[in-house]
């Protein structure tokens, strides 16, 4: 039984969204290259307080379940 009041989602368009990306390839690159330009961008993510707080609550369930605490959860890094 279908709900009427909630419209069926559409099928993805690959090929739109390739067009799309391509159109504003110019904008991503510049974006990347203000991101990468910020010294400490790498450091401030992994000490966020939502990553502190993730590291914290990971702690914790190992603690309870008798495991050693694990390392802690960083971001990852664009740098190859």
């Amino acid at each position: 039984m279908t709900n009427a009041f909630r419209p069926r989602a559409r099928a993805r368009d690959r090929r739109a969204e390739q067009a799309w990306a391509a159109a504003h390839r110019d904008a991503f690159v510049l974006l990347t290259a203000h991101l990468a330009a910020v010294p400490d961008l790498q450091q401030r993510a992994d000490t966020c307080p939502r990553g502190t707080r993730a590291n914290q609550v990971t702690a914790l369930h190992a603690r309870r379940a008798g495991e050693p605490d694990p390392q802690p959860i960083r971001t990852g890094s664009p740098r190859r």
